[in-house]
């Protein structure tokens, strides 16, 4: 590799870090994994008390992915 191509992979690589960064600093994916992280430690019998307070139906047949994604829809709406 010449100087210049591998300062131009310096700072390809650099620029792909600092969005690596950024993608991880945003508040908005954290507080979605949060919350993914707080229902996912829930059982199943509590999942589903959430979800009917949310107003989410048919929660007797939902597994726990299935409870989860409710939720998470129903607060979206």
């Amino acid at each position: 590799m010449s100087a210049t191509a591998f300062q131009r992979r310096r700072r390809e690589l650099a620029a792909l870090k600092a969005a690596e960064e950024k993608k991880y600093d945003d508040p908005v994916a954290k507080t979605e994994n949060t919350k993914i992280e707080n229902l996912t430690s829930l059982k199943v019998a509590e999942l589903r008390e959430l979800a009917k307070e949310k107003g989410v139906t048919g929660t007797s047949k939902m597994n726990q992915e299935d409870l989860i994604q409710a939720i998470l829809e129903a607060e979206e709406t």
